[in-house]
């Protein structure tokens, strides 16, 4: 019994290490997410007008989530 508490303590503990390990990972990828998605909204000199707005800035923003296809392979494409 004991040993079997043991093992789930370490596969709970390890979990947890690889969680903390994860976080800055996590971190980094969701700051290029805004600062891809603040290129796109305001510096790709992309002409807004009245109603385009409404479909482009959700397309920006699926960009920024994927930006790592983004600028590896569309940034170029364009």
């Amino acid at each position: 019994m004991t040993a079997l508490i043991s093992l789930r303590y370490r596969a709970s503990r390890s979990r947890e290490v690889a969680m903390d390990r994860a976080q800055p990972v996590a971190l980094l990828y969701f700051a290029a997410s805004c600062a891809t998605f603040l290129y796109l909204t305001f510096f790709d000199d992309y002409p807004y007008n009245a109603w385009n707005w409404l479909i482009a800035v959700p397309v920006n923003g699926f960009l920024s989530t994927i930006w790592p296809i983004y600028w590896a392979l569309l940034h170029w494409i364009s």
